[in-house]
C-alpha cells in the first residue's frame, strides 16, 4: 500500500514509499494511517534550522525588519527557535539524577541509567575584582547508540558588559574561592 503524503506521490512519480520505522510516543502506526497517508513525522536526529517546523520560530526578516530591527532579531522571533531537537524530545534543563528509559533502541535490550550530575562550575574574575560564578545548565544531551555513549553540553550565559578578564572551569569550594578572594581584598586595600 503506498504511504506518503498524496500530492507528493502524484508530482514525484513515487508509486510506493515504506511506512515509518519509528513511531510516534503513544500513537502505534495502523492500517488507518497507513491508508490515509498521514501521519506525524518522527525522529531521533537534531531538526536543521531551516526545516519546518523549525523555521517558522525564527521570526520575520522583510523591509520593516531591515529598517527598524537589524541587526537584532524580529520582534516575533520565538527563542525555542535555538532548540534542535524535535519536540515531542524537549525537556526543561536537567539538573542530574533524572532516570532515562530507552525502549527498543538497542538490540541488546532497553537501556536505563541516571543523567549524570556535573560539578563543574564558571568562574568568572572581573575587572572590578570580585569573582563571579555562574551556573552552567544542561543543554543538549547526545545519546550514541552504537557506541552507548552519552555527551553532555553545558552553558552559562555572561555579558559582555561584565569586564571579565580571566575565566575558569573547574571545581571549587565556592565559599573557600570567596574568603580567598575577601582576603586578597584586604592585602590589596592595606597595601595601598
Amino acid at each position: 500500500m503506498p504511504f506518503g503524503d498524496r500530492r507528493w506521490r502524484k508530482h514525484s512519480g513515487v508509486r510506493t514509499h515504506n511506512a515509518p520505522c519509528l513511531e510516534a510516543y503513544n500513537q502505534p502506526f495502523t492500517a488507518a494511517d497507513a491508508a490515509s497517508g498521514d501521519y506525524p513525522v518522527v525522529g531521533l536526529g537534531p531538526v536543521g534550522r531551516g526545516w519546518e517546523p523549525r523555521i517558522a520560530l525564527a521570526g520575520t526578516y522583510d523591509d520593516a525588519w531591515k529598517q527598524t530591527r537589524w541587526p537584532r532579531l524580529p520582534e516575533d522571533f520565538d527563542f525555542v527557535y535555538w532548540n534542535a531537537a524535535p519536540a515531542d524530545q524537549q525537556i526543561p534543563y536537567p539538573s542530574g539524577g533524572e532516570p532515562v528509559v530507552m525502549l527498543g533502541l538497542h538490540p541488546n535490550g532497553d537501556i536505563r541509567f541516571k543523567l549524570p550530575k556535573s560539578d563543574l562550575k564558571l568562574l568568572l574574575h572581573l575587572k572590578a575584582g570580585v569573582p563571579l560564578f555562574k551556573p552552567l545548565v544542561t543543554d543538549t544531551l547526545i545519546f550514541d547508540m552504537q557506541a552507548l555513549t552519552l555527551t553532555l553540553v553545558q552553558r552559562a550565559v555572561v555579558t559582555a558588559r561584565a569586564e571579565v578578564t580571566k575565566m575558569e572551569l573547574g571545581t571549587w569550594n565556592i565559599a573557600k574561592v570567596r574568603a580567598e578572594n575577601a582576603q586578597q581584598m584586604a592585602d590589596a586595600s592595606i597595601s595601598s
